[in-house]
């Protein structure tokens, strides 16, 4: 969900991609490593994690590409873009 105010977007979720060979359960905390290459998995505890929020729903992308598909994160705060 996303509301544009005065040339300003605040969204609530994002899209994201997830990465090769990963499941996301519904509700997990999902991130990106900073050292990584960019896509989204189930983050655990580690220095170099850079969070997104709760996935909305489960993806598998077993066998899959990094990006092959996305899914909807629930950041937990207002992200602002710029139009």
């Amino acid at each position: 969900m996303s509301v544009t105010l005065g040339g300003v977007r605040r969204l609530f979720e994002v899209e994201a991609k997830i990465d090769a060979n990963t499941i996301v359960k519904k509700g997990d905390h999902v991130g990106s490593y900073s050292s990584g290459n960019g896509f989204a998995k189930t983050i655990i505890a580690a220095a170099d994690i850079i969070p997104l929020g709760r996935a909305r729903s489960a993806v598998d992308n077993t066998g899959g590409a990094a990006g092959d598909k996305t899914f909807f994160v629930d950041t937990g705060r207002e992200v602002f873009c710029w139009l």
